[in-house]
């Protein structure tokens, strides 16, 4: 009988994982009459968010423990992605601008 392994933390799903994901608050309710949760003060649950492959909306939940580090590298991640859409708006800028001199010049090289 195969042993079941342990699941992997959220930092170290967050890591492996190729996309960007969202940390999204999820308040949730116990259940137990008695609670501050029935009265309307729902506890606060993370999850990671995102898109699969089929379109859907994936989910991960995320321990109180893990949840600064999650944060950080959920931070880190979108601002490597905003810097790379930046650099990539910046290079067809560029490209353009080099297009439109060379039509300028026209095909013998001179304006």
């Amino acid at each position: 009988m195969p042993t079941k392994m342990p699941p992997h933390s959220a930092t170290e799903f967050l890591e492996a994982f190729p996309k960007t994901l969202a940390l999204i608050r999820h308040p949730v309710r116990c259940g137990r009459p008695t609670c501050r949760c029935a009265r309307g003060e729902q506890h606060e649950s993370w999850r990671l968010v995102w898109r699969g492959s089929d379109g859907r909306q994936c989910r991960r939940y995320v321990r109180k423990s893990d949840l600064l580090a999650v944060r950080r590298i959920v931070e880190r991640r979108q601002t490597d992605e905003r810097r790379v859409r930046e650099a990539t708006a910046q290079a067809f800028a560029e490209l353009h601008q080099i297009a439109r001199l060379c039509r300028e010049l026209g095909p013998g090289g001179e304006g």
